[in-house]
């Protein structure tokens, strides 16, 4: 943690595809927490981009995740300056607060090799307006978008099993400006959690391929006036 905290002088990096770990303990600061860096580049072969590892780096405006990189881990770029981002093609896994107060980001394109975004990955995103998400995705953990206020609207893929499995069970969505939804053809499960908190959310249609709403799918959308079910709808959960 905090190696090179502060090296206001610092502008470019080339991280080396051997980095496994940073920041694992105390105040776990970046390696580059506050420093002056604007540029990084990944050595070839790079598979993972370490935790925490340009956490809080605010002068980090742009960045392009190598084809090969296939984990972003938890806190990687949180609280950076980041306003554009480019994902690996063959990214798996987005941990945990992986985006988390990025307020400058204004799009997202989460490629379909993505089956798994972390709790908080994308939280506080104030300025994030255009989402894309994987049409693989298995997981969306809980408050990944929360309070994404930018973002008004949302497809949600067929493909999506589980959200919001633990602690407070905050909605991927909860205390966004999601608006407008719409589904992926053939989705058959709207998945417990995915709207809970969604305040702003007025109307609501649901495709008739659908035949299950998960428990708490649209708890406390204090908004919604708006409903019109599945034709073959066949249960509502609690």
């Amino acid at each position: 943690r905090s190696a090179f905290r502060e090296c206001t002088s610092l502008k470019s990096v080339e991280i080396p595809a051997s980095l496994e770990k940073t920041a694992m303990t105390h105040d776990y600061n970046g390696p580059f927490s506050a420093s002056g860096l604007e540029s990084v580049t990944f050595e070839e072969g790079t598979e993972i981009v370490a935790a925490r590892l340009f956490k809080n780096c605010t002068e980090l405006k742009s960045i392009e995740i190598p084809d090969t990189v296939k984990t972003i881990g938890a806190e990687a770029f949180k609280g950076a300056g980041l306003e554009t981002v480019k994902l690996s093609k063959n990214l798996e896994t987005i941990g945990n607060s992986a985006f988390e107060q990025c307020t400058s980001l204004e799009a997202i394109d989460i490629p379909d090799s993505v089956t798994s975004i972390g709790t908080e990955a994308f939280y506080k995103d104030t300025s994030l307006g255009s989402l894309k998400l994987s049409k693989n995705i298995k997981t969306i953990d809980r408050s990944a978008f929360r309070e994404c206020t930018s973002l008004k609207s949302v497809e949600i893929p067929a493909s999506l099993e589980n959200t919001a499995m633990t602690h407070d069970y905050n909605g991927p969505f909860s205390e966004s400006g999601l608006c407008r939804v719409s589904f992926e053809e053939g989705t058959k499960v709207i998945v417990r959690n995915l709207f809970k908190g969604c305040k702003q959310l007025e109307s609501i249609e649901i495709p008739n391929s659908v035949t299950s709403i998960g428990s708490s799918a649209f708890e406390n959308c204090t908004a919604l006036n708006s409903i019109k079910l599945s034709d073959t709808l066949t249960s509502i959960w609690k």
